[in-house]
């Protein structure tokens, strides 16, 4: 053995320094792509190949606000945004449904409602009270449909998907008014 390390002109004591400068080449190289792929991931947020790493990120989100940066939690990662839960797919269905929406509405009862704001709450007991809930059911009655439409389009943007279909289908359900203009 020492023939060997006076043949190559390292002893022992090269080879364990050798190895400690390898070992925090590794490191400092796992190091940074860790910090890349957190960074990357911050930037990003929904790209479709980097999934894998969004759960390796959200570890080091816990880390670091355990160790008190404000910083990062103040970030907004992953899904959090309002664009984040949008998918493309939703947006067309979401355009398409309150396009439906805005077809079924009749605006005459929306300008009747937004200039008597009190319409919907009332006293039933009162002297004037059946003809208020008349009013108020024939309101409920003209404007029921379209806003479970307008409401099922806000599911589909947000990406809920299952509330989406509930909602269209109870809006399939209610009978509609037909108007003439």
């Amino acid at each position: 053995m020492a023939t060997r390390a006076r043949a190559t002109g390292r002893d022992d004591d090269d080879d364990d320094d050798a190895s400690r400068g390898n070992d925090a080449a590794r490191e400092k190289r796992k190091e940074f792509w860790r910090e890349f792929w957190e960074v990357y991931d911050e930037r990003t947020m929904n790209g479709p190949f980097v999934r894998v790493h969004r759960a390796k990120a959200s570890e080091k989100k816990g880390k670091r606000e355990a160790r008190g940066d404000a910083s990062a939690s103040t970030r907004a990662v992953g899904k959090e945004t309002f664009w984040g839960t949008c998918t493309i797919g939703g947006l067309i269905l979401a355009v398409a449904l309150a396009m439906s929406a805005n077809a079924l509405t009749h605006w005459p009862t929306c300008a009747y409602v937004a200039t008597h704001p009190m319409t919907l709450v009332f006293n039933p007991f009162a002297n004037d009270g059946a003809e208020r809930v008349e009013i108020a059911l024939e309101v409920i009655r003209r404007l029921g449909k379209p806003f479970v439409r307008f409401v099922a389009a806000w599911c589909a943007v947000r990406s809920r998907w299952r509330a989406m279909v509930v909602l269209f289908a109870a809006s399939m359900a209610i009978p509609g008014v037909e108007f003439s203009v």
